[in-house]
């Protein structure tokens, strides 16, 4: 076999630098180190094209950016910087009010005045940005302060608008609003995410003309046209090359693996992949594991979704003095679309005109309804898309000659669109510079640096915080050989800087080697258990035991203070029991019992005050501890033999060849459905139809069994569809859901709960134990 499979084996590639990723951060960074000298440089690009998350396409008439589509200010931002050097500002040209001055229809196909939808829009634009003092002392979401602070200011109008057009503006100015923030819902954005974003002074919407963002990855390259040459780095991008593994601490420097099964050996890795695929990946992408900062900054941080669709119509799209329209959703009508196939339209929230394009019309979807939407055939959103159009509109709407919609979420290599902070992002005190923090080595030398629009502080979400960021890494890297050369010496080529101060390096650092030092035992930790293992091997002969600490004293959770006329306890405080306690049977050994004393009743004769001032009968309290701390010790043979309500967890549930485990409870006779179709009943009548008779059941008495599939998640059409064996099944949903309790992440909607929820309230429900839900989902 050796023989004949030899010829297979592949020599890695040797590389002084590898950039992962060729979106305007990978560029940016592979460009710079180019010109600074860096000549063996490789770019590996996991799409069939160059450019990441700008996707200029030829349609219509000339072109249009299924990615970045503007340039977001003027002032401190690089890409209009670099077009101002090099005297090239004409390649941009204002959007103008196309985003700020649309009118605003409603489902019953009535049209808001322009006065009102004025008045509102200059409300909704102004409430983040002027109290920039109340977001830093705010310790809710963003979507609570400002929905707090919107309906202030109606409430201070002299003339009071009709509050239900207000409130269906707010709604689709909210949707609007996450076009920017790529978030869910406003709910789940944190105040930090405005606070920690610098905007660049000047317009917000400079558009490329005809020529799309494509440009400013020419100017990046320094070529004419990147698709034909690649300029600068010509001959060191390698297109579809996506990276498996990434071996960091590879004793030949970084081993970096591709699922072609090449290999490439590497001295430096720059990681522009979005945080997307590194939340999907970085388990897998990086061995060993990534530091804990940087995985809690993975974790942390969100990257949402925003998708577009361009239709491209026969004649420009009527009236034609309209740049723009949003969709006002009136309640019963947005309660009749959750019930249908097309739900996922409540987060269309307008169409808008394409500059130089005056044919097309641009449609915008964001959170979760975009991610759905790229499940579905294209054929199945343009017919809904129509659908949308004609409900809105009196007059006619014509079909599209032309249609198309991007896919940045199911696209592997993406998995979103840009970065946000949520109030999770809060709670783990993380941020971009947790994510931008280099892996070195023991020298200090950066291996692996991280870039890409979510690793920038303070531009997050932008082409320009992209390009600063790509800038910065490969600036880290020559500041570090440049410190390297000691004094004022300049790199003319990487390769031979580094040969001729290799072995002078050596010398001069030599003297901080450290030499390691030689024990037989170290015991980690101070607290009892490693001052007992410690104690235990010294008295059992073994002399050479270190014991390190992390703390600056010894006794872990064990941490006694002065404090008033004596000390107090700030970690254990109690030795619980005598009997089979190693730590009173070593008091009454070294008979040392005088130490100790009971603590009597104190924890035990408390009083209870209510918040009315009013103080609970010692009677009642008495009978009510009792009965409170009776309950599990009195029950140990109940708690025994004690199932509670099972649950089964699969882990394949998508091809129904794959289902013969699960089919013996999916064909139960009591087991039921939870899943929002169209033939669903409620649960809540469900049981008491079939064991009162009105209802046949499909089987002898027996257990209920619950299955649920989250109807809000992408891929639950698919696992329902997939399933001859769901079909079958009673069918049930959820009628009274109440407003969900779940505050790490806000719901869509009033209605709809957690699906932990979901299945407590169903469980619930079942047992006849409304106890249940609080039980189950309590922290």
């Amino acid at each position: 076999m050796a023989l004949v499979t030899s010829s297979l084996v592949q020599t890695p590639q040797s590389v002084r630098v590898v950039v992962i990723g060729s979106g305007p951060s990978g560029i940016a960074a592979a460009t710079r180190l180019v010109e600074a000298g860096f000549n063996d440089v490789l770019l590996l690009e996991a799409e069939s094209r160059v450019g990441g998350r700008i996707y200029t396409i030829p349609f219509a008439d000339s072109v249009i950016d299924l990615g970045a589509q503007w340039c977001h200010g003027e002032k401190n931002n690089a890409v209009y910087e670099m077009l101002q050097r090099l005297n090239l500002l004409n390649l941009l040209e204002t959007t103008g009010d196309t985003y700020f001055k649309f009118k605003c229809v409603r489902s019953n196909k009535d049209i808001v005045p322009d006065n009102v939808v004025s008045k509102l829009t200059e409300i909704f634009y102004q409430i983040i940005p002027s109290r920039e003092d109340e977001l830093k002392s705010y310790e809710g979401s963003t979507g609570a302060i400002m929905t707090e602070m919107f309906w202030k200011e109606i409430d201070k109008l002299p003339e009071k608008p009709d509050r239900t057009v207000v409130k269906e503006y707010f709604e689709t100015a909210k949707k609007s609003n996450l076009s920017l923030e790529a978030a869910d819902t406003m709910f789940e954005v944190s105040p930090s995410n405005s606070l920690q974003f610098e905007i660049s002074e000047g317009d917000q919407n400079l558009n490329w003309k005809d020529k799309g963002y494509q440009t400013f990855l020419n100017l990046l390259l320094k070529t004419d046209d990147y698709k034909t040459n690649l300029g600068l780095l010509e001959d060191k991008i390698q297109v579809c090359q996506r990276v498996k593994h990434i071996e960091w601490r590879h004793e030949d420097g970084i081993k970096i693996t591709l699922f072609s099964g090449k290999i490439i050996v590497a001295d430096h890795v720059v990681c522009t992949t979005s945080l997307g695929v590194l939340k999907e990946s970085h388990k897998s992408l990086f061995q060993p594991s990534l530091p804990l900062s940087k995985i809690r900054a993975i974790e942390g941080l969100e990257l949402g979704t925003v998708n577009k669709f361009f239709l491209e119509f026969e004649k420009p799209f009527e009236p034609v003095d309209w740049v723009g329209f949003n969709f006002l959703w009136l309640e019963e009508d947005l309660m009749a679309l959750r019930e249908t196939e097309r739900f996922w339209l409540e987060n269309v929230f307008g169409f808008y005109r394409v500059a130089h394009q005056p044919r097309l019309m641009q449609g915008w979807i964001v959170g979760r309804h975009a991610r759905y939407m790229e499940t579905l055939s294209e054929k199945e959103v343009l017919e809904a898309l129509m659908w949308l159009l004609r409900k809105f509109f009196s007059r006619p709407v014509p079909e599209p000659i032309k249609f198309t919609r991007t896919q940045w979420y199911t696209n592997c290599n993406f998995r979103g669109t840009y970065s946000l902070r949520t109030m999770y992002t809060d709670e783990l005190r993380t941020g971009a510079w947790d994510l931008a923090a280099p892996l070195l080595d023991d020298d200090g030398k950066p291996i692996v640096q991280f870039a890409g629009e979510a690793t920038n502080s303070h531009h997050f979400g932008t082409v320009h915080g992209a390009t600063e960021s790509g800038w910065r890494e490969a600036d880290r890297l020559i500041h570090f050989y440049q410190k390297k050369s000691f004094t004022n010496l300049t790199i003319p080529c990487f390769e031979t800087f580094n040969n001729k101060y290799e072995t002078t390096m050596a010398l001069v650092t030599s003297s901080l080697v450290q030499t390691p030092q030689s024990v037989r035992v170290v015991v980690i930790g101070s607290g009892p258990s490693g001052i007992a293992a410690a104690t235990r091997l010294v008295e059992a002969g073994f002399n050479d035991v270190l014991l390190l600490e992390a703390e600056s004293r010894v006794g872990g959770r064990i941490y006694t203070i002065p404090f008033a006329d004596s000390v107090i306890d700030l970690g254990a405080q109690w030795c619980h029991g005598e009997k089979n306690n190693a730590v009173y049977e070593m008091l009454q050994r070294l008979n040392l019992l005088n130490l100790l004393e009971t603590t009597g009743d104190t924890y035990f004769k408390f009083k209870c005050v209510r918040s009315n001032k009013d103080i609970v009968p010692d009677n009642v309290v008495s009978k009510l501890t009792e009965i409170f701390y009776q309950i599990i010790p009195s029950r140990e043979d109940e708690l025994k033999s004690y199932e509670g309500s099972a649950v089964h967890k699969g882990k394949r549930f998508l091809s129904p060849g794959n289902q013969h485990e699960l089919e013996p409870v999916l064909k139960a006779p009591y087991s039921l459905l939870l899943y929002p179709s169209k033939t669903s009943v409620p649960l809540e009548t469900t049981k008491q139809q079939i064991i009162s008779g009105s209802v046949t059941p499909l089987g002898p008495p027996g257990t209920f069994t619950l299955v649920l599939i989250d109807g809000t998640w992408p891929q639950a059409k698919a696992i329902y569809a997939s399933s001859p064996l769901l079909h079958r099944m009673r069918q049930v949903k959820l009628i009274a859901a109440g407003c969900s309790d779940y505050i790490i992440r806000t719901q869509p909607t009033e209605g709809c709960l957690s699906t932990l929820e979901t299945a407590a309230q169903s469980l619930a429900l079942l047992e006849d134990r409304p106890e249940l839900r609080e039980l189950l989902v309590k922290p």
